[in-house]
């Protein structure tokens, strides 16, 4: 068959919840894959397959649609993936020699990919899927992603107390080898952006930033989260995708249940039924703290044209909560 439905985003933004409802949703004619542009894809579905435990962040099997390929088929898929190396997502041609093999499974399916912000344009000429891109504000996303040692430690029914305290320790004392432990790809994505696209920009004489200030975890994540879903957004707005707002999802749940049904041409069968305020709180601050980041890396432009999308939506990223 082919690729049907695309649900993209970046990292603790809301795309394993959307995909799991539509997951639900869809019949068992569908194959839904969980993440295939995962880094550490392979180890993940291997433990999967020998421990037959459910994965420890997001509590549920992810890696059996993976399985069900059979040795043969997913051995070659995993030999054609185009994110395990640490420079990232090369080319389009990558893209497509890996999509290829799953665009001609004998079944529709489903992807949350969470890897193609800048591929969108390039997937849709391609396989014609009908695209959701997430989105969620950045400062919940930061404070998601710092938080994930903690939900991990909490889903494990608090096993390895030493391992999990020690760890935090290190990272209080060391903060920047958050980085180092993989923590979403951000050292990853970051250099990505920088090579591919050429931001954040700093002036030849901004000697500041080019040899003096290192971009902090927190910095990162926000210059990877306004780039990433500033081309995204604008690829929505070329080929006709659905922007999915995060929070208008928690607070008008029905009315974006009825944007996907009528985008996706498919019935929301089951809807969970979602806390309205099922994200973190933060201040003035906060805020504050996230305009400097965006002053700072010049990146205005990008986080001003994001901001009048969302309003759309009657969500505002900088109003105090």
């Amino acid at each position: 068959m082919t690729i049907k439905i695309v649900v993209n985003g970046y990292y603790r933004s809301g795309t394993t919840l959307v995909w799991s409802i539509l997951k639900k949703s869809l019949s068992n004619d569908y194959i839904c894959f969980f993440e295939p542009l995962q880094e550490e894809i392979a180890v993940s579905i291997q433990r999967e397959k020998k421990e037959k435990k459910k994965d420890a962040l997001l509590k549920n099997f992810l890696w059996q649609e993976y399985l069900s390929l059979g040795e043969e088929n997913l051995h070659k898929l995993l030999r054609n993936h185009p994110n395990v190396s640490e420079y990232g997502i090369f080319n389009e041609l990558s893209l497509k020699c890996y999509f290829d093999i799953i665009n001609k499974l004998s079944k529709p399916i489903l992807l949350q990919p969470n890897r193609l912000h800048f591929f969108l344009d390039f997937f849709k000429s391609e396989y014609n899927p009908k695209i959701v891109h997430v989105i969620r504000n950045p400062l919940d996303v930061y404070l998601s992603i710092r938080d994930v040692d903690k939900t991990v430690f909490i889903n494990n029914g608090r096993k390895n107390k030493l391992k999990y305290y020690f760890g935090r320790l290190i990272r209080r004392i060391y903060p920047s080898i958050r980085i180092r432990l993989g923590d979403f790809e951000v050292e990853k994505e970051y250099n990505w952006i920088v090579r591919h696209i050429g931001l954040p920009y700093s002036k030849e004489n901004s000697w500041r930033i080019k040899f003096l200030h290192k971009p902090s975890f927190f910095e990162k994540v926000v210059i990877i989260w306004v780039i990433s879903n500033y081309y995204a957004i604008k690829s929505l707005n070329r080929f006709g995708g659905y922007l999915l707002v995060y929070e208008e999802l928690l607070s008008s749940s029905n009315k974006v249940y009825k944007d996907l049904e009528e985008n996706l041409f498919i019935k929301i069968k089951k809807r969970p039924h979602l806390l309205s305020n099922n994200s973190f709180k933060f201040s003035k601050r906060d805020i504050t703290q996230l305009k400097k980041v965006v002053s700072r890396y010049n990146l205005e432009e990008y986080f001003q044209f994001i901001l009048q999308e969302v309003r759309k939506r009657n969500i505002d990223y900088l109003k105090e909560k």
